[in-house]
């Protein structure tokens, strides 16, 4: 119950600041950094635990609201899997923030920057009972693809998670 109160706290906090400025593109000038993501959804294979096999993996952001949050989703369908997320400026805290939920019952808060280049979220995934660090990476190469790594230390220290390596659908 907890975990539902701060999730609508935060989606309350999220519509009170719809009332700050835009970029020149219409995407909240906080958010700008976050343009390369935008557009046409991104394909990748997601590798498997036990790497014996990958699936599709789609990815999108698309902005909500005249610019001023990010909603981004991500599907395995063959798995199942499901996420969502919202990116937004967060006036109070005076940074771009990230939550989420999955169709696995995870929920995922985190704090988003750009760092040497990459976008970065920094945060905390609540799984089946239990809260840990998590770190994100996305890197879009020259050639328009975007790189996905996951880092955790779930289990008290930081390892390497997945890598997936999305190409933008036409």
């Amino acid at each position: 119950m907890t975990a539902m109160r701060h999730f609508f706290s935060v989606v309350l906090l999220v519509a009170a600041s719809l009332s700050l400025p835009l970029g020149a593109e219409g995407l909240h000038e906080k958010l700008a950094f976050l343009e390369p993501l935008l557009g046409r959804p991104w394909q990748g294979e997601f590798a498997l635990p036990d790497g014996k096999r990958t699936l599709p993996i789609t990815q999108a952001y698309e902005p909500l609201w005249d610019g001023k949050v990010i909603q981004y989703t991500r599907s395995i369908p063959d798995f199942p899997f499901f996420l969502e997320g919202y990116i937004y400026w967060d006036a109070n805290k005076q940074k771009v923030c990230l939550m989420s939920i999955d169709s696995r019952g995870n929920a995922h808060r985190g704090i988003v920057t750009l760092e040497g280049g990459k976008i970065t979220v920094s945060g905390q995934e609540t799984m089946e009972g239990k809260t840990f660090d998590y770190r994100n990476t996305f890197e879009v190469s020259a050639d328009g693809r975007l790189t996905d790594r996951w880092f955790q230390n779930e289990t008290g220290s930081w390892r390497p998670g997945h890598v997936i390596v999305f190409i933008r659908q036409k």
